[in-house]
């Protein structure tokens, strides 16, 4: 199966809803860096996002959340934030 823009927004969504740590993101990017089919018409987007992530366990690149908003914009996503207040 191809890493898609979908795929890869999907899981850069599962990081930000803190359903899979940064270091589970780390670890698969780097797998689908090396290991991983590409969506055609968008592989060189998934492969610059992709190294990004790769690279976000070294301190001087890191992974903030203005990175992972422009990675998600870039993947054609509209982004925006919802919290709710907890019930008292």
């Amino acid at each position: 199966m191809p890493i898609t823009k979908e795929v890869l927004g999907e899981k850069l969504l599962q990081y930000i809803n803190r359903e899979i740590p940064l270091t589970e993101l780390i670890d698969w990017a780097e797998n689908m860096i090396s290991e991983g089919e590409f969506e055609a018409s968008a592989s060189e987007l998934i492969r610059d996002v992709l190294g990004h992530i790769g690279l976000a366990d070294v301190k001087e690149f890191g992974l903030t959340w203005d990175d992972c908003y422009d990675f998600l914009k870039r993947l054609g996503y509209k982004v925006t934030v919802e919290a709710t207040k907890p019930a008292s």
